[in-house]
Protein backbone atom coordinates (compact mmCIF):
# COMPACT_ATOMS: atom_id res chain seq x y z
CA UNK A 1 0.00 0.00 0.00
CA UNK A 2 1.32 3.39 -0.95
CA UNK A 3 1.69 6.16 1.61
CA UNK A 4 -0.83 8.43 -0.13
CA UNK A 5 -3.50 5.70 0.19
CA UNK A 6 -3.44 5.83 3.99
CA UNK A 7 -5.50 9.02 3.94
CA UNK A 8 -8.52 6.97 2.83
CA UNK A 9 -8.07 4.62 5.77
CA UNK A 10 -7.62 7.52 8.20
CA UNK A 11 -10.70 9.32 6.87
CA UNK A 12 -12.69 6.10 7.16
CA UNK A 13 -11.56 5.62 10.75
CA UNK A 14 -12.41 9.22 11.61
CA UNK A 15 -15.83 8.75 10.03
CA UNK A 16 -16.43 5.58 12.07
CA UNK A 17 -15.32 7.34 15.24
CA UNK A 18 -17.72 10.19 14.53
CA UNK A 19 -20.56 7.72 14.03
CA UNK A 20 -19.61 6.08 17.32
CA UNK A 21 -19.80 9.42 19.15
CA UNK A 22 -23.04 10.35 17.41
CA UNK A 23 -24.57 6.98 18.34
CA UNK A 24 -23.46 7.32 21.96
CA UNK A 25 -24.85 10.86 22.26
CA UNK A 26 -28.18 9.84 20.71
CA UNK A 27 -28.37 6.75 22.94
CA UNK A 28 -27.84 8.88 26.04
CA UNK A 29 -30.59 11.29 24.91
CA UNK A 30 -32.99 8.39 24.43
CA UNK A 31 -32.07 6.89 27.79
CA UNK A 32 -33.04 10.19 29.41
CA UNK A 33 -36.35 10.25 27.54
CA UNK A 34 -37.15 6.56 28.16
CA UNK A 35 -35.22 5.47 31.26
CA UNK A 36 -37.23 2.31 31.83
CA UNK A 37 -39.97 1.62 29.34
CA UNK A 38 -41.42 -1.23 31.39
CA UNK A 39 -41.31 0.64 34.69
CA UNK A 40 -40.09 -2.47 36.47
CA UNK A 41 -37.02 -1.10 38.16
CA UNK A 42 -35.18 1.98 39.30
CA UNK A 43 -31.57 2.33 38.12
CA UNK A 44 -29.26 2.67 41.12
CA UNK A 45 -26.02 2.71 39.17
CA UNK A 46 -24.81 1.75 35.75
CA UNK A 47 -24.63 -1.91 36.73
CA UNK A 48 -27.35 -2.15 39.35
CA UNK A 49 -31.12 -1.81 39.21
CA UNK A 50 -33.54 -1.92 42.09
CA UNK A 51 -36.94 -3.59 41.68
CA UNK A 52 -39.96 -1.48 42.50
CA UNK A 53 -42.63 -2.68 44.90
CA UNK A 54 -45.12 -3.12 42.06
CA UNK A 55 -42.73 -5.44 40.25
CA UNK A 56 -42.10 -7.52 43.37
CA UNK A 57 -45.86 -7.74 43.92
CA UNK A 58 -46.34 -9.05 40.35
CA UNK A 59 -43.69 -11.71 40.89
CA UNK A 60 -45.25 -12.78 44.19
CA UNK A 61 -48.69 -12.91 42.54
CA UNK A 62 -47.39 -15.20 39.77
CA UNK A 63 -45.67 -17.42 42.34
CA UNK A 64 -48.88 -17.74 44.38
CA UNK A 65 -50.81 -18.65 41.25
CA UNK A 66 -48.20 -21.35 40.59
CA UNK A 67 -48.51 -22.67 44.17
CA UNK A 68 -52.29 -22.84 43.82
CA UNK A 69 -52.03 -24.73 40.53
CA UNK A 70 -53.55 -21.94 38.43
CA UNK A 71 -50.99 -22.42 35.66
CA UNK A 72 -53.22 -21.05 32.91
CA UNK A 73 -53.32 -17.62 34.60
CA UNK A 74 -49.54 -17.28 34.97
CA UNK A 75 -48.48 -16.90 31.35
CA UNK A 76 -47.97 -13.25 30.44
CA UNK A 77 -46.00 -12.37 27.33
CA UNK A 78 -42.84 -10.49 28.25
CA UNK A 79 -43.13 -11.27 31.96
CA UNK A 80 -43.87 -14.87 32.99
CA UNK A 81 -44.48 -18.32 31.53
CA UNK A 82 -44.77 -21.85 32.84
CA UNK A 83 -42.56 -24.04 30.65
CA UNK A 84 -42.94 -27.80 30.50
CA UNK A 85 -39.99 -30.19 30.71
CA UNK A 86 -40.66 -31.13 27.07
CA UNK A 87 -40.44 -27.47 26.04
CA UNK A 88 -37.17 -27.06 27.92
CA UNK A 89 -35.75 -30.25 26.37
CA UNK A 90 -36.77 -29.02 22.91
CA UNK A 91 -34.70 -25.87 23.57
CA UNK A 92 -31.65 -27.92 24.55
CA UNK A 93 -32.20 -27.32 28.28
CA UNK A 94 -31.29 -23.68 27.81
CA UNK A 95 -33.05 -21.63 30.48
CA UNK A 96 -32.74 -18.18 28.95
CA UNK A 97 -36.01 -16.42 29.84
CA UNK A 98 -36.44 -14.86 26.40
CA UNK A 99 -36.87 -18.30 24.82
CA UNK A 100 -39.97 -18.94 26.87
CA UNK A 101 -41.39 -15.63 28.05
CA UNK A 102 -41.07 -13.84 24.73
CA UNK A 103 -41.10 -10.12 24.07
CA UNK A 104 -44.11 -7.90 24.38
CA UNK A 105 -44.29 -5.77 21.25
CA UNK A 106 -45.87 -2.36 21.44
CA UNK A 107 -46.75 -1.94 17.81
CA UNK A 108 -47.71 1.53 16.75
CA UNK A 109 -50.31 2.31 14.13
CA UNK A 110 -47.88 4.08 11.83
CA UNK A 111 -47.19 2.17 8.60
CA UNK A 112 -43.75 1.38 7.28
CA UNK A 113 -44.16 3.84 4.39
CA UNK A 114 -45.07 6.66 6.79
CA UNK A 115 -42.05 5.90 8.97
CA UNK A 116 -39.73 5.78 5.97
CA UNK A 117 -41.06 9.12 4.79
CA UNK A 118 -40.23 10.70 8.17
CA UNK A 119 -36.80 9.03 8.26
CA UNK A 120 -36.04 10.15 4.70
CA UNK A 121 -36.93 13.74 5.58
CA UNK A 122 -34.68 13.64 8.65
CA UNK A 123 -31.82 12.19 6.60
CA UNK A 124 -32.18 14.81 3.89
CA UNK A 125 -32.06 17.57 6.54
CA UNK A 126 -28.88 16.10 8.00
CA UNK A 127 -27.29 15.85 4.59
CA UNK A 128 -28.21 19.46 3.77
CA UNK A 129 -26.67 20.68 7.00
CA UNK A 130 -23.49 18.82 6.15
CA UNK A 131 -23.11 17.89 9.79
CA UNK A 132 -20.86 14.99 8.95
CA UNK A 133 -18.55 17.07 6.77
CA UNK A 134 -18.25 19.72 9.46
CA UNK A 135 -17.46 17.15 12.14
CA UNK A 136 -14.81 15.44 9.99
CA UNK A 137 -13.19 18.82 9.32
CA UNK A 138 -13.22 19.62 13.05
CA UNK A 139 -11.54 16.32 13.87
CA UNK A 140 -8.91 16.80 11.18
CA UNK A 141 -8.30 20.40 12.32
CA UNK A 142 -7.81 19.20 15.89
CA UNK A 143 -5.24 16.69 14.63
CA UNK A 144 -3.42 19.48 12.82
CA UNK A 145 -4.53 18.70 9.27
CA UNK A 146 -6.32 21.39 7.26
CA UNK A 147 -8.92 20.23 4.76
Amino acid sequence: MEVHQYKYIILGLIFLRYLSYAFYERREELKKLFPDEKGLYTPVSRRQNEMRDEHIARIVEKFRLFENGELDRINEVGFAKVATIEEIAKNGYVLTPGRYVGVKLDLDDESFDEKMKVYSEELSKLLKEEVLTRKVKEVLDSLGYRV
